[in-house]
């Protein structure tokens, strides 16, 4: 899938597309019945409402409440998110009141009668539904009770009689319209009603097993006496036959004529024209797969229903429709739950399994408990098995879901099974995903030299061209993850500006991809970078772009690290306070997630800020903390740093020679560590602590001979923040 494909893409083009005719004139989009729009429709909604930027644009819906209670409709969600953060206004309709009906009448019949009087009746007739005032006043209009002419109006009889020709309600006014069809005409609508609100006349002929040119003449009739159905097109098949398309002029037409059926007949029904679409479409089946999979759905052919909800999943992936691929994956499994426990049934199920988990990591995040319980139950399905090509996207999801969660030993047992999957079946797409993923783990872990190592392998193997869909399979792009982790380790073994390099690589690479995650991972990583190397204008730019992707696409894990790290800029800037309390906002996001990879960094930085600017205590206990979670997730990789930070509130906390020797002991522990772990930056950072309380206790030659080798170690990034601060440092301590 290349970048201009991607579904993020199409959401926004479409918006540009709608905003370019506004510079000259307000324009107005109006959707009606939106309780029956599709996932698309109401994600461009969203996606329109929350758009930052300037436009004369104006989105009106119409929708009836009762029809999305279900906590599952996107339309509820929607709107409850909208309203949340008042970027929308929901506008009750109340029912028309006779005033209100009679002045409709009039408008349709003129005014020489008892339009008030009629109005009434009317009113009391519907209870001023709107739909059904109109429906109501067309019958009367049709039966002669009422005329409707350009001349003088006249109704035969009082105003009262009227009342008796009015139905109770909407389903017997559709009744008694039906009774002035013919019983043939009858049978086509109902049989239309089951191939759908908008339906081919092949699809209805194979139903009544007629001729379709049959067909076609009864429906064109039908929608030229504008009687419930209207044309919209046509269909041309693989073999070059055109058949008609027609749709019900309301849904409720189609309700109505669908609930007249008996239940086996509208079983039989679904199956037929089922089987007529699958065969007509033949090799084409995956452009109609959801309209297949209901009629085998509802016409109790299970195995094909499994067959073609899979199929319309996988075809809603390749469009990035995540939330509807997750219903097609999820109602597959619940039908085939009803097959017979076999071997055939068990491979079937573990192949959706596999298909359900990128769809669900997108929209869920990849520290969901539906992803676990999703590869859980695709491990459990296929442990007797050696690796295979099939199994490899589960040892994929689960290295991702221990990783986040913090589990990390776990999510590094994972990914070397992965690992050797790859090389040993010499796969070169299994082998960028897993050497991008060993080498992220190796990092955490503190294996920094090997964690390059693996990391620079996956980079050359990565070609943005061939490898853009990868995103949309395992949730994040190869690529991304791989330069993003590579800057990082790059600026920890002191290479700064080589890490500035892969992180401009990674954004590159994100801005071509176009995929929401990615781009979280890039511009996340990127604020982080330009941080350490102590680059404040560029962390602010880069974090305010990860807060406006986390916020237009519902990423909370990205969007904690984001205000987390507003509050490092923030607090950089001398807006301290204000940024200590984005701090902690951003990391209570971050965590709700049930995330906990690299948790560790965040908090040390959390913990020295608190410790400088409201309380060494506090900060100590932040720092606690950090060191615990750590400890339990298996991270080593920033351990050298929170020795640093201890030492430095343990200074803040207090006076004395045991305060200085405890001091010490933390900032000779970072030593030790950085040292080992070949991380140059951290050691740096380390070294200008130890220094400066070496300074203080006048042991100025020792000091420099401590800070003066590991200054001189660097080739590069002398204009980063640490740097010019060790220059500065050893010109004072000379």
């Amino acid at each position: 899938k290349v970048s201009g494909s991607t579904h993020e893409r199409m959401l926004r083009e479409m918006a540009e597309f709608l905003e370019a005719f506004t510079p000259t004139q307000p324009l107005i989009l109006w959707f009606e019945d939106l309780h029956w729009a599709d996932h698309s429709t109401i994600e461009l909604l969203s996606y329109l409402a929350r758009r930052a930027g300037p436009a004369r644009l104006m989105v009106i819906g119409s929708y009836r409440p009762k029809d999305i209670m279900g906590s599952e409709h996107p339309l509820r969600e929607m709107s409850q998110e909208l309203l949340a953060k008042d970027m929308g206004v929901e506008c009750p309709l109340e029912l028309l009141t006779p005033e209100a009906v009679a002045a409709y009448v009039a408008g349709r019949i003129g005014q020489d009668m008892d339009i008030a009087s009629l109005g009434q009746v009317i009113h009391r007739g519907t209870e001023g539904n709107a739909l059904f005032m109109v429906a109501v006043v067309n019958h009367l209009v049709e039966q002669g009770i009422i005329s409707e002419t350009d001349e003088t109006s006249s109704i035969p009889g009082s105003v009262d009689a009227i009342a008796d020709a009015i139905p109770s309600g909407l389903q017997q006014l559709i009744e008694r319209q039906l009774e002035r069809l013919s019983p043939e005409q009858q049978r086509l609508l109902e049989v239309a009603s089951v191939a759908g609100a908008e339906f081919t006349t092949l699809a209805v002929a194979a139903g009544l097993n007629k001729e379709v040119e049959v067909v076609e003449e009864q429906c064109e009739e039908l929608a030229v006496s504008d009687q419930f159905l209207v044309e919209v097109g046509f269909t041309e098949w693989a073999d070059g036959t055109i058949s008609g398309r027609y749709r019900f002029r309301h849904a409720l037409y189609q309700q109505a004529l669908y609930s007249r059926l008996a239940q086996v007949r509208r079983t039989r029904l679904h199956k037929t024209i089922g089987a007529a679409l699958e065969a007509v479409y033949g090799a084409s089946t995956s452009s109609i797969a959801a309209e297949l999979a209901l009629h085998f759905e509802r016409g109790r052919t299970t195995e094909k229903a499994v067959q073609y909800h899979r199929i319309a999943g996988e075809e809603a992936v390749r469009r990035s429709a995540n939330r509807e691929a997750v219903a097609h994956f999820t109602k597959s499994l619940a039908l085939l739950s009803e097959l017979p426990d076999t071997p055939e049934r068990h491979q079937q199920e573990l192949a959706l399994q596999v298909a359900l988990g990128a769809p669900l990591i997108a929209l869920k995040g990849l520290a969901a408990p539906e992803v676990e319980q999703v590869y859980d139950r695709a491990r459990e399905l296929c442990k007797d098995q050696v690796e295979t090509a099939q199994t490899f996207p589960i040892l994929i999801g689960l290295h991702a879901f221990y990783t986040v969660r913090g589990r990390l030993q776990v999510g590094i047992e994972f990914i070397q099974q992965s690992l050797r999957f790859a090389q040993q079946s010499q796969d070169p797409e299994c082998l960028l995903e897993a050497e991008a993923y060993v080498g992220t783990s190796l990092y955490w872990r503190g294996d920094i030299l090997e964690a390059k190592a693996h990391l620079e392998h996956a980079a050359t193997l990565y070609d943005p061209q061939r490898h853009a869909a990868h995103a949309y399979v395992y949730g994040q792009d190869p690529g991304v993850v791989a330069y993003s982790m590579l800057a990082r380790t790059c600026w920890t073994l002191g290479y700064p500006e080589q890490a500035v390099h892969y992180t401009q690589e990674a954004l590159a690479i994100a801005k071509h991809v176009s995929h929401a995650h990615s781009s979280a991972f890039a511009t996340s990583f990127a604020s982080l970078l330009y941080a350490f190397c102590g680059e404040w204008s560029e962390c602010q730019k880069w974090t305010e772009e990860t807060v406006a992707i986390a916020t237009e696409y519902s990423l909370p894990m990205w969007l904690g690290l984001g205000i987390f790290r507003q509050g490092m800029a923030a607090a950089a800037r001398e807006r301290k306070v204000e940024g200590l309390e984005q701090m902690a906002h951003g990391l209570a996001v971050y965590r709700r997630t049930g995330a906990e990879v690299s948790l560790s960094t965040p908090l040390a930085i959390q913990a020295s800020w608190c410790g400088q600017l409201q309380s060494a205590a506090e900060g100590g206990r932040i720092l606690k903390e950090a060191q615990t979670v750590a400890h339990k997730n298996g991270e080593m990789a920033w351990d050298a740093e929170l020795y640093r930070c201890q030492g430095e509130l343990t200074l803040l906390a207090g006076e004395g020679a045991h305060v200085i020797e405890e001091a010490e002991k933390c900032f000779q522990q970072a030593l030790s560590i950085a040292r080992e772990q070949k991380a140059k930056s951290l050691e740096l950072r380390t070294a200008m602590s130890l220094s400066r309380l070496w300074q203080e206790q006048g042991k100025t030659t020792q000091a420099r001979e401590l800070l003066a080798p590991i200054y001189e170690w660097f080739t590069e990034g002398f204009e980063t923040a640490d740097l010019k601060e060790a220059k500065a440092l050893l010109e004072v301590l000379a």
